[in-house]
């Protein structure tokens, strides 16, 4: 027999596991799989004789017979969808949507309990009606907004059935909290069912160290939530856009007393926030930062960063994101930095700020602009002053075709490498002066990926590393590809090719003619349906594709750097797939492809001779996210 609490928390737990795999993973066929889960456990609640109930202190009325059986514990729905799954999360946890009001949250130690009242008489409902007040919930917000202003428990007990999961356990299940909410509210709203879950959540310090998206009244909790940190490396996101029911100068001083052990800090600030942005940066000058590793300013159309920021000192400081304008002239605490990112710019950056980077960060090794630099001398006997002082600059990435100001005379992104040996260019977007500079320029790089916005004629990318060279076609490539893939000094050490599923005629032949002898993985997309002027690689047969070092094929419905997602549900047919495996890439007697298929099911049964045919020419057949 269970005990009212003993119930809830295994709902909860329950519950927790699969909301946490619901908001990471939206596929159809991993949410039934948790609704199974999800249903199996309900079930053995379910063979229980009974649930106790702590008695109510309601007198029987007239309505309610004094030998009625006791309301039982809210059960979890069946599966629902994302949303809907918040608000019958509400139905157990109140206020824990954010459809509901929230309450103050309590984060201080609550006394021993002195009293083993149950819910039911905390909540002031009698047990009969309290079911039906909660399933008219849904229906009516008047009645959400009273079931969210109802208290927690004001005390908690032990557990028995809790007491079964180790306490690594139940740590584990707590970092993975849905997501989808807000700030610490869950944490506070599992604590209140046990002492175990509540010694558990307040005592250790890593399920606080990670303090973002605080609601309005969370931010009056800040000290408090450090605190619970201990001592561990916190990353903190503080932003005054919302805000929250707390001074800037008290957020300083919060900032100031924990900045000894903050390892990431996000501020943002609206446009007009200046008296804000003055109290908070008062937190921000007095003390060093001794482990800070990355810290992004947001603040359009602010003032110029403090010189004195961390107090000069920030030894650990890598990567550093703020608006090119705000930059200070001086600022000791960013001359370890090696990424900056230049935030959301409304017009060119000039090369004087250009210069001010380079100054600032002489350990610069990669920069992010968002929009190219303007040039004022087109001299070609002087290099631009702001880029010649880039001697160890590795990676760059610029949005090229990305005017906002309509200035129409732009830094061409390739000059660079007249001044720089870059490892990595990212160009999005691409302007026609940099195509034409790729043919002269490809030599010279290691690595380059170029990405056309989703709404141009074409989605060209090439993308890599320092390690390895990946060319991804995501649409129907231009004419300047045929250099490219011309381009021998590429193609040797082309190791990875992601390519999408349709093309034209004339693409495909000029694709499948170039060679890659050291290609091992291909990587076929399938973003859309295709158009009746576009050929899927399927089907196209007329060619012979030589690739002798392949040893993985992967299909995917998903492409990672536009995250291009179908319509619908893709699938492809397995007899086609086992014919282009056999007659164009001429793997199937090797005996050595291992095939993924990563969100893409079949048109035939899984179990279905096709498949069986393909699973008989390929080494492996690994099927992720597969669809219903």
């Amino acid at each position: 027999m269970l005990h009212w609490r003993d119930h809830h928390a295994l709902q909860t737990v329950v519950h927790v596991v699969v909301e946490s795999a619901l908001a990471r993973i939206s596929d159809d066929a991993v949410a039934d799989v948790l609704s199974e889960i999800r249903q199996a456990v309900l079930d053995a609640l379910e063979s229980q004789s009974s649930v106790t109930s702590a008695p109510p202190t309601a007198t029987p009325t007239a309505h309610s017979s004094p030998n009625k059986p006791r309301a039982r514990c809210i059960e979890l729905p069946e599966f629902l969808s994302p949303e809907r799954s918040k608000v019958h999360f509400a139905l157990a946890t109140p206020a824990a949507s954010p459809e509901v009001p929230r309450r103050v949250l309590d984060l201080s130690p609550e006394p021993a309990p002195s009293s083993s009242r149950g819910l039911a008489e905390r909540l002031d409902i009698a047990p009969a009606n309290k079911l039906s007040l909660l399933a008219r919930i849904h229906d009516s917000p008047t009645l959400a907004r009273i079931h969210g202003s109802l208290s927690l428990p004001a005390h908690v007990h032990d557990s028995p059935t809790c007491n079964h999961l180790s306490r690594d356990i139940l740590r584990s299940i707590f970092f993975y909290l849905p997501s989808s909410t807000h700030g610490f509210f869950d944490l506070i709203q599992a604590s209140h069912v046990c002492r175990l879950w509540r010694s558990c959540i307040l005592k250790h310090a890593a399920l606080w160290s990670t303090i973002r998206g605080l609601s309005a009244a969370e931010y009056r909790h800040l000290v408090t939530i450090i605190s619970r940190t201990k001592d561990l490396p916190v990353d903190l996101q503080i932003d005054l856009r919302s805000r929250p029911a707390c001074s800037p100068r008290a957020l300083g001083h919060s900032i100031q007393r924990h900045i000894y052990h903050i390892r990431h800090l996000e501020i943002f600030l609206g446009s007009g926030q200046v008296h804000e942005w003055y109290a908070l940066a008062q937190g921000l000058v007095e003390l060093e930062a001794p482990i800070l590793e990355s810290c992004t300013i947001w603040f359009p159309t602010g003032i110029p960063l403090p010189p004195m920021l961390f107090n000069r000192a920030a030894p650990r400081l890598k990567s550093f994101s703020a608006h090119l304008e705000l930059l200070p002239d001086i600022c000791p605490a960013l001359r370890n930095v090696e990424c900056f990112e230049a935030l959301y710019a409304t017009r060119h950056p000039t090369e004087t700020e250009l210069a001010r980077v380079t100054a600032l960060c002489p350990a610069l090794t990669s920069l992010i602009l968002d929009l190219p630099p303007i040039v004022t001398e087109l001299d070609s006997r002087s290099a631009p002053a702001g880029l010649v002082l880039l001697p160890h600059l590795k990676s760059l990435r610029v949005t090229d075709s990305n005017s906002r100001t309509g200035v129409s005379v732009v830094l061409p992104v390739l000059d660079l490498l007249k001044y720089s040996r870059l490892r990595t260019l990212q160009v999005l977007t691409p302007s026609e002066a940099t195509l034409q500079a790729l043919r002269s320029a490809m030599s010279n790089i290691q690595s380059l990926y170029i990405l056309h916005a989703p709404d141009s004629k074409a989605q060209i990318g090439i993308q890599g590393d320092p390690e390895t060279l990946c060319i991804s076609f995501l649409s129907s490539p231009m004419t300047w590809i045929d250099a490219v893939l011309q381009h021998q000094g590429i193609l040797r050490g082309l190791t990875g090719l992601h390519v999408g599923m349709s093309m034209r005629s004339s693409d495909w032949e000029q694709l499948f003619a170039a060679t890659f002898p050291c290609l091992h993985t291909l990587t076929l997309y399938i973003c859309d349906s295709p158009s009746s002027a576009l050929v899927v690689i399927l089907d196209y047969t007329s060619a012979k594709w030589h690739l002798p070092a392949l040893r993985t094929l992967t299909i995917c419905d998903r492409e990672p750097i536009l995250d291009l997602e179908p319509f619908a549900r893709p699938t492809v047919s397995a007899a086609s797939l086992t014919r282009f495996i056999i007659d164009t890439l001429q793997v199937a007697t090797s005996g050595k492809l291992q095939l993924t298929m990563d969100g893409v099911g079949f048109e035939e049964k899984l179990s279905g001779p096709e498949t069986a045919a393909l699973r008989c020419v390929v080494a492996g057949l690994t099927c992720r996210n597969y669809p219903c």
